[in-house]
Parts: structure tokens; C-alpha cells; sequence
């Protein structure tokens, strides 16, 4: 949606700040090395958008997979000892209710609601860690 907005000082920073690509920044000091690397935000974002959307659509559409696969994909797995379970083997709704869902999840989707997933104000720091002489730090600038 097209917003106009008002040339002053608020304005055009707020302008510059949608239009000015992102950077993500990981800068690692210690006392041997100083190490900078950048990558555009907009990948990170499509990365980690793929990864959740994935997560969502599978998430929906399993109840509409055939009983083996159901079985197969939920099937739990351990990790430390803890049994993790990614779903119930048995259809927990009708496939009309199933379908509507994932109708639902992929509207969602494709209608943006990943988008600026990574979006903290500029220099934010995503994470900081200081140890003694070395200081980690990822932000988007």
C-alpha cells in the first residue's frame, strides 16, 4: 500500500530507512584479530522465511499425507533422552478442515506475513557476547 508522507526530517529518515539496504554485520575482536563480515539482510530473511513457511505448510498439510508417511514423518525421535514427536500419527481433523488449513497457511504466506522477519532498528545487536578479550557481535545496519 502506497502511504504518502510528509518531506520533512521524520519523514525522510523513515523513507531512507525502507529504501536503504540492510546489512547484517558479524564482527569478531580478540586480541589477535579483528574479523568484519557483512551479508545483505534480505537473504538471511528469505533463508530463515523458507525454513518457517516450510515448517507451517508441513505442519498443516499432515494430516492430508497417507497413513505411512504419517507414521514415518511422526515417529518420534530422541534427543538427550527426550522422545521429540513432530505430529500425531492419526489425522486429528477431516481433510476438508486439513485443506482449508493449508489454503489458509499458504494465503498467509503469500500474503507477506514473514516479511521484515529479521527487522530490528539500525545497530541493534541481534547477539553481543564479551569473554575476557573477545567480543562477538551480529547487527543489521
Amino acid at each position: 500500500m502506497l502511504t504518502l508522507r510528509r518531506f520533512d526530517e521524520a519523514g525522510r529518515r523513515a523513507y531512507f530507512d525502507e529504501v536503504r539496504p540492510r546489512i547484517v554485520v558479524l564482527r569478531v575482536h580478540t586480541a589477535g584479530a579483528n574479523i568484519v563480515w557483512g551479508v545483505p539482510l534480505w537473504a538471511a530473511e528469505e533463508v530463515a522465511a523458507f525454513l518457517l513457511g516450510a515448517a507451517a505448510l508441513l505442519k498443516a498439510g499432515l494430516p492430508l499425507a497417507p497413513r505411512a508417511w504419517r507414521r514415518r514423518l511422526c515417529t518420534g525421535v530422541t534427543v538427550a533422552g527426550r522422545e521429540l514427536r513432530f505430529g500425531s500419527e492419526e489425522p486429528s481433523a477431516s481433510a476438508a478442515a486439513s485443506l482449508l488449513e493449508v489454503c489458509r497457511t499458504i494465503d498467509s504466506l503469500a500474503g507477506g506475513s514473514l516479511r521484515d522477519l529479521l527487522r530490528l532498528p539500525s545497530g541493534e545487536p541481534y547477539v553481543r557476547v564479551r569473554t575476557g578479550d573477545t567480543h562477538v557481535e551480529i547487527a543489521a545496519y
